[in-house]
């Protein structure tokens, strides 16, 4: 596998290939004369990865086949690419992939997907692409054209059982899917498998029907119910479902306050640590593919695609079910792509499949039902202390644990949803989207801004979290952490738009600092405003070996302490240090 990167300039183009090993070049300009044969074979012969490439990359390198390109022609064509976002297609032949819709995230730069997988080095492109340059500066650019390339190839590494499952995926329906995201392998296989599809209505409101079985105890649930049925819910002009005025509210239950939103159902929890004890349990409580059935339990279906959608999406659910359990792994999850992703197109004016009246179904079902469930759980006196999306979190002594599985398996039977347990030693949240649980096995669940690794995940000094755990989970304390380790546990990035500046010097778009004895903040080349987290900053765009020497321990030591006292764990009374 080579990544394949492409630079222009007003006097010459580069097209750059490597797999780590092996490394190709053809040039346009500056006397360079293009091997146009020798890239064409390349093309056909090699497996290719790039980053946006079927936008950008592709279509140069179809131009610079033709007899006729110059590199003013292909200048052109460059600002055109970057200015419309036009695309042509590629050679069929061509075994490409292009990661940016594969890799997880919406509108992610191959840089900061560079500082989430902390490459070596993080550079932005160092001369102006309008400006014609010198055979002297061919060098500088090559240079950086490689380590682009090198990204690439770092985050292909990554995604390898993802490109793998898409190339699968195509030879089983016959499909070009290699460079889908999720969403769009799901619509594209199940627009494969119901056939013909017309073109989606374009709603402009619709109402809630609710299912039989949804209904309330409780004066204000009742009164809830009422609201959600007479109120309308309006498409706006980008497609979007709105929230009804009526539905903006904060409900109470039991000790608990909960809000209602288009996307989910959330609790109000703020700096809380609950553990268990001799006497209580904590029991995350979730809805397996909750919105896959909804839309099987409803019998939901895009107009569009008449009944046979669900017949479609009905045998997807039955066939991923069974890969699980005979430990087809890969059907398993090549047919999860196409459960989960479908949903989201719901909701997509774009999509083959878009149904906002659908979504919003699915979407308020989902929230109502589990207001059913806290309700009873509440009535039984038990506990909830957190609830979101899919789920919720309880807190029931020793003795109502009977009592629970007893409440959640009457919901069961009512909505024909299945729901799976967790308990937890200890939750400690900042607020509901943001948390550390720790099993009862002694691992970890972290959300949102303590969640410390991934392709989703921006660095913002891993080792603060991981001093936390281990101080709350073993006892450590922090300074037994803090201090030591590898550098990137250190290490924050933020994306700065125009570029940030750090004592004169441009650093790219996508910063890279610990905090030093002797930093300064970086400023927005724009404007000089301050980055922000970055005061104290000493950038390292290129990645260090070793922990510097100037690393400002005390500064660290600090953010953990707010860390625990975000999380209502803070113990000022002993020593945390």
């Amino acid at each position: 596998m080579y990544g394949v990167d492409v630079e222009v300039y007003p006097n010459w183009c580069l097209v750059l290939a490597g797999d780590g090993q092996d490394w190709q070049q053809w040039e346009l300009g500056l006397d360079r004369t293009l091997d146009r044969d020798d890239l064409a074979a390349f093309m056909a012969r090699q497996r290719t990865v790039g980053f946006n490439s079927l936008a950008y990359d592709l279509p140069i390198i179809c131009e610079l086949l033709e007899p006729s390109s110059t590199p003013k022609s292909i200048y052109r064509l460059s600002c055109e690419l970057i200015e419309t976002g036009k695309r042509t297609a590629k050679p069929k032949d061509w075994r490409h992939a292009d990661l940016s819709e594969v890799a997880p995230g919406v509108r992610i730069s191959l840089k900061m997907y560079g500082a989430r997988m902390h490459m070596p080095r993080l550079q932005d492109l160092p001369l102006d692409p309008h400006i014609p340059i010198t055979d002297d500066q061919r060098t500088l650019l090559t240079d950086y054209c490689r380590n682009d390339v090198d990204t690439t190839l770092a985050l292909a590494r990554r995604l390898e059982k993802q490109l793998a499952l898409r190339a699968s995926m195509g030879r089983q329906y016959g499909l070009s899917l290699i460079s889908k995201s999720d969403a769009q392998i799901a619509e594209a296989v199940l627009i494969a498998e119901i056939g013909h599809v017309e073109r989606p209505q374009h709603i402009r409101e619709c109402q809630y029907r609710p299912p039989p079985w949804l209904t309330y105890e409780t004066p204000e649930l009742r009164e809830l119910m009422a609201d959600v049925l007479r109120s309308t819910f309006r498409i706006d002009g980008n497609g979007k479902m709105q929230l009804p005025d009526a539905l903006k509210r904060t409900l109470t239950i039991g000790s608990g306050e909960y809000r209602l939103g288009i996307g989910g159902i959330h609790s109000s929890e703020q700096r809380r640590t609950l553990r268990s004890s001799a006497d209580r349990l904590l029991i995350d409580i979730d809805v397996a593919s909750y919105y896959p059935s909804i839309i099987l339990e409803q019998e939901l279906y895009p107009p569009q695609c008449g009944r046979k959608f669900l017949d479609v999406y009905r045998s997807i659910v039955e066939r991923r079910l069974e890969a699980k359990r005979t430990g087809d792994k890969v059907t398993a999850d090549s047919l999860k792509i196409c459960v989960n992703g479908s949903f989201g197109k719901l909701g997509s004016k774009y999509s083959k499949l878009y149904a906002p009246d659908l979504f919003k179904q699915v979407t308020v079902t989902g929230q109502l039902a589990l207001l059913m469930l806290i309700e009873s759980l509440e009535q039984a006196g038990i506990a909830v202390v957190s609830a979101n999306t899919d789920g919720v979190v309880t807190h029931p002594y020793r003795h109502q644990l009977d009592d629970l599985r007893g409440v959640v398996a009457i919901w069961e039977a009512l909505t024909g949803y299945s729901m799976e347990e967790t308990e937890y030693a200890a939750l400690y949240s900042r607020d509901v989207n943001n948390y550390i649980a720790v099993k009862i096995d002694g691992t970890v669940k972290t959300k949102g801004a303590y969640a410390t690794d991934g392709l989703m995940v921006t660095p913002r000094a891993s080792i603060l979290v991981r001093a936390v755990v281990e101080h709350l989970r073993d006892g450590v304390p922090l300074s037994d952490i803090i201090g030591r380790g590898d550098v990137r546990g250190y290490l924050i990035a933020r994306t700065v738009k125009g570029g940030g500046v750090w004592r004169g010097e441009h650093l790219g778009k996508v910063v890279r600092w610990y905090w030093g004895m002797d930093g300064e903040p970086i400023t927005y080349a724009s404007n000089g405003n301050r980055v922000a987290g970055s005061e104290g900053a000493v950038p390292m765009m290129t990645l260090s070996d070793e922990l510097p020497g100037d690393l400002d321990v005390g500064r660290y030591l600090d953010e953990a302490q707010s860390i625990l006292q975000d999380i209502g764990a803070w113990q000022p009374q002993g020593s945390l240090l």
